[in-house]
Order: C-alpha cells, then structure tokens, then sequence
C-alpha cells in the first residue's frame, strides 16, 4: 500500500479551510459520510486512492483507486485497514475534510484523544510562559 506524501497532506492540512464530522463504522466496515463526501465534489462509485499515515488514512480521487463508494456514497473499508487504525464496528471515526484539495483523512477516536491532549498541553506551556491572567476573578 502507498504511503502518504507529507508534503502534500501538510498542504492540504495546513492551508485552507478544513471540515469536520463524526461517523460510525457499520458492521461491514463501511462509513455512510455522504454530506462529507458530497462537500468534497465526490460522487456515486467514485474511484479512490489511499495513503496510509501512522494510524490514519488519507483518500483522493483517483482513476482505478483501491477503493470507491458504492451507489448510496457508502465507503466501504476493507478489514486490513481497519486492523491497521484500530477501528471496528460500532467505532466512531474523525473525517477531516479539506475541500479546496479533494482529500479526506480518517482518524481514530485515539488520534483525536491524542491531538486534543497536545492542544492542551501546548496551551498551558504557553499561559505558563505569558504567566497568563486568573481567569477566576
């Protein structure tokens, strides 16, 4: 399976506008996004490529990608991906859309429990430095 470009995701990610939503993984391993998907200009059966990251998945479209949704604008994930991010049925799963660039990463609920405690970490380093205000007064 290919790797991420990081370059490209960091460009993705790092300019522009990006989208946000919550789905749950069905027992057969499939992700109803539609609103998501339909944001990102894809459409019925739409043909996807993958990347892998460490404990996401990006996806592109892509002329004879691995992937596509099926006619409802379902994604249906194959086991092997799933096992690879920890997710299974039941599971909820990040989408972070970036529309400008038609990619879609999916993250774990961990990798949001892990990006929100370095938020956090990071702003307390920085009131710490600022020696920022009481906010109880």
């Amino acid at each position: 399976m290919p790797r991420i470009d990081m370059g490209r995701l960091q460009v993705a990610v790092g300019r522009g506008c990006l989208e946000f939503a919550l789905c749950v993984l069905d027992d057969s391993g499939r992700l109803a996004g539609r609103p998501m998907f339909e944001r990102l200009g894809w459409s019925p059966e739409q043909s996807l490529a993958q990347s892998l990251g460490r404990g996401f998945i990006a996806l592109e479209p892509a002329g004879g990608g691995a992937l596509s949704l099926d006619k409802r604008m379902r994604l249906g994930l194959p086991p092997g991906l799933l096992r690879y991010c920890g997710l299974r049925s039941g599971d909820k799963v990040l989408l972070v859309a970036a529309p400008e660039h038609r990619m879609l990463i999916l993250h774990p609920m961990a990798n949001l429990a892990h990006m929100t405690r370095i938020f956090h970490a990071e702003q307390l380093q920085h009131d710490v430095r600022r020696g920022a205000a009481r906010y109880d007064e």
